[in-house]
């Protein structure tokens, strides 16, 4: 098998429409052989013994050349030599008997085969035109040689030969069905299907040249005019197996998937021991839903040929389907141990192992695939997605950069390493990666929104804000005036996160991105059923030690079990909690089509999303209606604007009086904090300044927050605390990539005067983190957006926190803290205040232990408050109830 072939069998995918499979029935169904005339040589006159032995004997044949002057015998003893292919002995013979009147005709029609053989085409051409102006009418010579040089798959001279047998006969409709045949075998299928069309003119009913015609125009495209001659074949000839599986297959291809199965169920009655129709109604059947029925016809198949890997791969696919992992991965398997190169089984397996959040087997499985076959560009762009979502952005780009090297004018490698571009925080090379996308493929809407919303994640200062600003409201505006709109189950984008981090009020540009969204309801109307516990879901990524399951673990887990059943749904394994702390717990497909499939059938009243705006596949379910109900909570502190999220819940310790106005969804203001948060336990031993890489002396004034959450208005207050506090240090944490880090450290080289005293400490562990907020003095909360959980465990120690509340809930978080707390003396209302507040807690020790003995003897508060459950369940209800009722 030639590398072209290789690569085109391990390029093969399963499921029902799977060219795999297709190929492999076209191999046997699409063979040109049926109705080859098969005519047999003339047979040379044996009117000598003496000759007869000669032809027999190839070492005599020369002997008899010599005495033969007979003109007769020139042509037998030419002829002879012909058939053991000794062209130029023969070409001597000949010549000499088309010197005689009497052997001519019949001498150059010889002549012509030998000049076939000897590969002078136009030769061979002259001596049959010759041939038939001395009165030759029988073809029977060319025809034989003809069929023996098809049978020898020597199709170049079986044409040649066939062509030079219409030329003699023209009205001997067997001679056009070759010569169609030959040229089909060759490729050239339009000139097979003018030669069947020959073949018909002359016998209308030769079923042969109707199938044959029809598989040529299935080769062609031309599906209905292949479907037309394929059912004359059989209106000829009832019985003709291979046309019916043919009309199978085109109406496979038609999506005419009823009638598709109709053809090759009659196949497979006529010809019950043969396995590939049974697979073909396997394809079939899993095309049209009805996995049960496919997985029975593959097993059929299988019975009848147990080593076929195609339909075990196929079987492997259809129990993905039903939801049998355990089963699908024995069929991937069981085709790894039957062909170990067979590509598309160890792709299938990946995918298996992505579904159930295996990502490290998934890797290794494309790894292996790609070993065998390094051309495989989906391969790589399938293991580059697996390294971005584990965060190593080194390995998806070098897989992406392999896949764009196998296809250059591909946009989708481009498109990705725009996005891991931007995730490094390369705003710069993300935009250019995007512009190429997009170039690439100019109507491809997602590449413009990508370019558009890859924010930087580190600003250079407010005008560096407002200007990416504008250029996304600007690009959205665009969009939103072409009619672009995006689908859900077929476009993948990444989210705007970082525009939360700008300061302002994000309302109106997500509400103009979600309405470049299809709309899709996958509940039929459905109402939230109150005859029964109401049941609730929450779908998430973050069920680990993240802020986000944090926040909401404790009200996932202690809903009461007589009027709520808790449905966990989760894209990750998650943390072993949640999966004991919740009723239900379902690991999700990442497939945004299959997700949404299995969350509809669950049958939820009421679908809770911690958080929308952190997880892009998330961000993309959240987008459809997938319960009657559907709200958004505090993970990311930021509207979603989609009209299929309907309550945001918060607090009203939190909300200002304007707060409606941020807010697409209706704002519910509960009176707790809403989040069941269990007090943190502070390690034993705290680590020392010295051992943290602290400084010993002076205060340390601590934000040791994401790096995306310092904007640039945070700088005047590192500056002048620093300024006015000489010994004093601010500590922060280094970004989770080092571009980050570098970009701050740029820009505070421009704003702030001590920039020397700012210290960036390596990402710490849980404990070495709450060893640093016991170490540092002060706690300073981030302008516009402020800390979450930092917040909570800053608390929790009694280390004092100064906060300047924001205009959004997303930087009055920890204003809403000490509301809970009924403490304000860490609240400030302007940067003035919050500079004069920090360095008062910074130069007066004695002030420091005050307010920490006052946080500590109220923090108890903040912790497992049972009223949070109570709120919660409330609301729950009061949803369902008004949904019920609408």
């Amino acid at each position: 098998m030639n590398k072209k072939s290789q690569r085109q069998r391990r390029n093969r995918k399963s499921g029902p429409s799977s060219g795999a499979v297709k190929r492999l029935l076209d191999r046997s169904a699409e063979t040109p052989a049926a109705g080859l005339a098969v005519s047999s040589m003339s047979a040379a006159p044996s009117r000598a013994t003496r000759l007869k032995a000669a032809q027999a004997n190839p070492q005599r044949l020369d002997v008899a050349v010599e005495d033969s002057a007979d003109s007769a015998q020139s042509l037998e003893i030419g002829m002879a030599a012909l058939r053991r292919r000794r062209f130029s002995e023969a070409r001597d013979f000949l010549e000499q008997a088309a010197s005689s009147r009497d052997h001519s005709a019949a001498a150059h029609s010889g002549l012509s085969l030998v000049r076939l053989g000897l590969g002078d085409l136009p030769g061979a051409e002259a001596d049959v035109e010759r041939a038939v102006e001395l009165g030759l009418a029988s073809c029977g010579d060319q025809l034989g040689f003809g069929v023996e040089m098809f049978r020898e798959q020597d199709f170049v001279r079986a044409e040649a030969s066939f062509r030079l047998a219409v030329r003699i006969q023209p009205q001997m409709c067997e001679t056009h069905n070759n010569l169609a045949n030959a040229s089909h075998r060759l490729g050239k299928f339009e000139q097979a299907v003018q030669s069947y069309n020959d073949a018909l003119q002359i016998q209308p009913r030769f079923a042969a040249a109707l199938y044959n015609r029809g598989v040529a125009l299935k080769q062609l495209g031309r599906l209905d005019q292949a479907f037309d001659s394929i059912e004359s074949a059989i209106g000829v000839d009832p019985n003709h197996v291979d046309a019916m599986c043919n009309l199978g297959q085109i109406s496979q291809r038609l999506g005419r998937l009823e009638e598709a199965l109709t053809w090759f169920q009659r196949a497979a009655g006529k010809r019950p021991e043969n396995a590939d129709f049974a697979l073909c109604i396997g394809n079939v059947c899993l095309e049209m839903g009805s996995q049960e029925a496919a997985a029975q016809a593959y097993l059929k198949s299988l019975e009848l040929r147990p080593d076929h890997v195609d339909t075990w791969n196929n079987l492997g696919a259809c129990q993905v389907r039903l939801g049998c992992d355990d089963e699908a991965q024995a069929c991937f398997e069981k085709v790894r141990a039957l062909a170990p190169t067979f590509t598309p089984a160890i792709e299938n397996l990946a995918d298996l192992h992505v579904r159930q959040g295996r990502l490290e087997a998934a890797i290794k499985c494309y790894q292996d695939a790609i070993e065998i076959n390094d051309s495989a560009h989906m391969i790589w762009m399938k293991e580059g997605r697996l390294h971005t979502r584990r965060k190593d952005y080194v390995e998806a780009d070098r897989c992406f950069r392999a896949a764009l090297r196998l296809r250059p004018g591909d946009d989708q490698p481009l498109a990705e390493l725009g996005m891991s571009s931007f995730r490094r925080g390369l705003t710069e090379n993300a935009a250019a990666y995007f512009q190429r996308a997009i170039d690439a493929s100019p109507t491809n809407t997602v590449h413009r929104l990508h370019r558009a919303s890859a924010l930087p994640v580190i600003y250079d200062d407010l005008g560096h804000i407002e200007r990416t600003r504008e250029e996304l409201i600007e690009t959205i505006a665009e969009m939103s005036r072409l009619g672009m709109q995006l689908n859900p189950f077929e476009h993948a984008t990444d989210t705007l996160f970082y525009l939360a981090y700008q300061g302002r009020n994000d309302r109106d540009i997500q509400t103009d991105v979600a309405a470049l969204w299809r709309t899709i309801d996958a509940t039929q109307g459905r109402k939230c059923d109150l005859s029964r516990p109401l049941r609730v879901g929450f779908l998430t990524r973050y069920l680990t030690d993240h802020t986000v399951g944090m926040l909401t673990g404790g009200l996932m887990a202690l809903l009461d079990n007589d009027r709520f059943r808790t449905v966990t749904l989760a894209l990750d394994d998650g943390h072993p909690w949640f999966q004991a702390n919740t009723d239900e717990f379902r690991v999700l497909p990442n497939d945004a089509r299959q997700l949404a499939a299995t969350v509809a059938a669950e049958d939820i009243d009421v679908l809770v999303y911690p958080e929308i705006g952190m997880d892009p596949l998330t961000n993309i379910v959240a987008r459809m209606r997938l319960a009657p109900v559907q709200c958004v909570m505090w993970g990311h502190p930021v509207t979603t604007g989609m009209p299929s999220i309907d309550y945001f819940l918060s607090s009203e310790l939190l909300e200002s009086d304007e707060a409606d106005s941020h807010y697409s969804e209706e704002l519910i203001r509960l009176k707790s904090l809403p989040a069941y948060y269990f007090r943190p336990s502070p390690p034993n031993e705290f680590n020392s300044r010295c051992e943290l890489g602290l400084p010993e002396s002076g205060a340390l004034y601590g934000c040791p927050q994401s790096l995306f959450k310092i904007h640039p208005d945070m700088d005047v207050v590192f500056d002048r605390i620093l300024d006015r506090d000489r010994a004093a240090h601010v500590v922060l944490i280094e970004g989770n990539q080092p571009n980050w880090t570098e970009r701050l450290r740029q820009r505070f080289a421009r704003t702030v005067r001590h920039v020397d005293r700012i210290v960036f400490l390596p990402r710490l562990s849980g404990q070495d983190f709450y060893g640093l907020l016991e170490a540092v003095d002060i706690m300073l909360d981030p302008l516009h957006f402020g800390g979450g959980r930092s917040n909570y465990l800053t608390l929790s120690t009694g280390t004092p926190l100064v906060t300047r509340p924001a205009e959004l809930m997303r930087g009055r978080v920890a204003l809403g803290m000490y509301n809970k707390l009924e403490y304000q003396a860490c609240v400030v209302a302007d940067v003035d205040s919050y500079v004069e507040k920090a360095i008062q807690l910074g130069r007066d020790s004695a002030l420091r232990r005050h307010v920490g003995d006052e946080l500590s003897q109220r923090s108890d508060a903040l912790f497992e408050e049972s009223a949070a459950i109570s709120e919660f369940e409330q609301f729950l209800v009061w949803a369902a109830t008004r949904n019920a009722d609408s």
